[in-house]
């Protein structure tokens, strides 16, 4: 069996309405559930996506990097044995 890279990427970004209240939130130093509602879900779905895709993950490693306006890109990557 070889071993083959892999890496998947979702770009994601929050609403206008959603923002204003985060915004709001932050000013007083709370949490942003919204945002991290946000990364959470699509971090979840990624996830699924990689584990019906690849069947024999060896290793993957998360990379969540904050881009312009509140949008955010969420990258798994890693390696799978490939059965051929």
């Amino acid at each position: 069996m070889k071993e083959k890279d892999f890496i998947l990427t979702r770009v994601v970004t929050r609403d206008i309405l959603r923002d204003a209240f985060a915004g709001i939130r932050n000013i007083f130093g709370l949490r942003l559930r919204t945002y991290e509602n946000m990364i959470t879900k699509s971090t979840t779905e990624l996830l699924k996506e990689m584990r019906l895709k690849y069947k024999k993950i060896k290793w993957y490693r998360i990379s969540i990097n904050p881009l312009v306006n509140g949008s955010a890109m969420i990258n798994i990557y890693g390696v799978y044995e490939d059965g051929e």
